[in-house]
């Protein structure tokens, strides 16, 4: 009987025939001995060591694969062994994160609302990128100095250094999951918008611990759809909130995977499934003056 064997494709090139054909018998025995005999910590390393190779576009693991006499599929068992992500995407080396796809979505689909005097949190890549000729004016706040990009030093949830009525746009991306008083922030962000002023905000709904941020400052929170919209509700008017979710299944376990979008077909990152809130993004509009 051939149960077990993994039908692992490698791609050809006339030069390297003979390398392909050892490569493929010893990825073979390899990765069918380590996962038959369940041996945690090496299974682990070949899965991690598999999905690597096909990144890099070496092997296409996941195709005719069969099952074991244990019943359980080779390519669901490969992610049930692991113990760490193939990669943290901390840098964007390797390709866009899968949360930043769906960010530059959302941004690119309001980016009229960009423009004037414009305040983006840790650097104002966005503002410039989004907002281009329509923004007059670009702050940048951070919460320490040693950031040379910053222009406003300040805690969103306890300032009153920055006035009120400044801002004709905010973009907030992925930043109030580091902050303790969620509430007293969006306040805050709510007093120094100008009367018809924007808040363009991203939060994490699925997604693993920023150790960076952790040990610097605290990484407090997830939110859901729900959870938005009441915390932004309790200080914008109702009307003025549009409250959105991104991801799927798919898309949430190749995320804490570490894999880059680019690694997905773009019908998978695009698909909603409103019990895999990977990412939620909020626009919330300030009334203008009466």
């Amino acid at each position: 009987m051939k149960t077990g064997h993994l039908k692992l494709k490698v791609h050809a090139r006339p030069f390297c025939k003979v390398m392909r054909n050892l490569t493929k018998r010893a990825l073979k025995g390899y990765f069918w001995h380590v996962i038959h005999n369940r041996k945690e910590e090496q299974s682990e390393k070949a899965t991690t060591w598999l999905l690597r190779l096909k990144h890099k576009g070496l092997i296409k693991p996941f195709q005719n694969l069969k099952r074991f006499d244990h019943d359980i599929p080779i390519d669901r068992h490969f992610v049930l062994r692991l113990f760490r992500p193939v990669r943290r995407m901390a840098r964007f080396n390797e390709g866009l994160p899968i949360d930043r796809y769906y960010i530059d979505g959302f941004l690119l689909s309001h980016r009229q609302d960009i423009g004037g005097h414009v305040l983006e949190i840790g650097d104002d890549t966005y503002a410039r990128r989004f907002g281009g000729e329509r923004v007059d004016k670009c702050d940048v706040l951070h919460v320490t100095d040693g950031n040379p990009q910053a222009t406003i030093i300040a805690d969103l949830s306890c300032t009153n250094d920055i006035p009120s009525d400044t801002f004709d746009c905010i973009i907030l991306t992925q930043t109030l999951q580091y902050i303790y008083d969620v509430q007293a922030a969006i306040h805050t962000l709510h007093r120094i918008l100008k009367p018809g002023g924007v808040l363009l905000a991203s939060l994490p709904g699925i997604a693993h611990i920023s150790r960076y941020d952790m040990d610097h400052w605290g990484e407090y929170w997830r939110f859901t759809t729900m959870s938005a919209r009441r915390l932004f509700e309790s200080v914008f008017p109702s009307d003025t909130v549009e409250v959105h979710q991104y991801g799927n299944m798919l898309t949430a376990i190749a995320f804490l995977l570490g894999l880059a979008s680019e690694e997905l077909r773009e019908n998978e990152l695009n698909y909603c499934s409103p019990d895999f809130q990977l990412l939620l993004t909020v626009r919330a509009a300030k009334p203008r003056a009466q």
